[in-house]
């Protein structure tokens, strides 16, 4: 079987690995509540990106796994990320009045899963990032609230990126968004690291 999509396929990898060696040493320490949701969602990115190697790998034998496998996943990823956020930035109840929010955005997502348009996933993404950044805002001076924004402004600007009809050198728009997307889960790794 010849790979269809080289590059990107092999763009895809890195983000496999890494996002997999973050998912397990999270998984090996002790853990908060928000460090379990952070962990979800490195293993979200892993699945993601294996979904996403498969098929450009072979995008006829794999498109409904990338198409399904990375919906459900991304939306998974986006709602760990803001439920970390919130649950290691505010105290009950308020914990769980502003949890709400990215559960209730997840349900109406998965209610338009079956609709053709790529616009739910998008709404999805950057209105969890935007909770995330709004958690982490009141401590901007630190370190870990520094890196989860640079992660964050990484993360949209992949986005933006991979919504156009972009190229650079020998890299199109998904082959970018991959690379920029490996750094931002450098910068988010590196986060909760410290």
């Amino acid at each position: 079987m010849l790979i269809q999509e080289p590059i990107t396929f092999l763009t895809d990898l890195p983000i496999l690995l890494f996002s997999a060696y973050c998912f397990i040493s999270l998984a090996r320490t002790p853990r908060t509540l928000p460090q379990s949701f952070f962990t979800a969602a490195f293993f979200c990115v892993a699945l993601m990106s294996l979904f996403g190697a498969l098929y450009h790998a072979n995008n006829c034998y794999f498109y409904l796994i990338q198409k399904y496998g990375t919906m459900i996943t991304g939306g998974l990823l986006s709602t760990s990320l803001a439920l970390a956020g919130i649950f290691d930035n505010f105290t009950p109840p308020t914990t769980l009045v502003f949890a709400c929010l990215p559960l209730i955005s997840l349900l109406i997502y998965f209610s338009t899963l079956n609709h053709a348009s790529f616009l739910p996933f998008i709404l999805l993404q950057f209105f969890n990032v935007a909770i995330l950044f709004l958690a982490y805002f009141k401590d901007l001076p630190r370190k870990k609230s520094i890196l989860i924004y640079l992660a964050g402004i990484a993360f949209i600007a992949a986005g933006i990126i991979q919504t156009q009809s972009f190229h650079f050198f020998i890299f199109n728009h998904n082959d970018v968004f991959h690379l920029i997307s490996l750094l931002s889960i450098a910068l988010l790794y590196n986060a909760i690291k410290t």
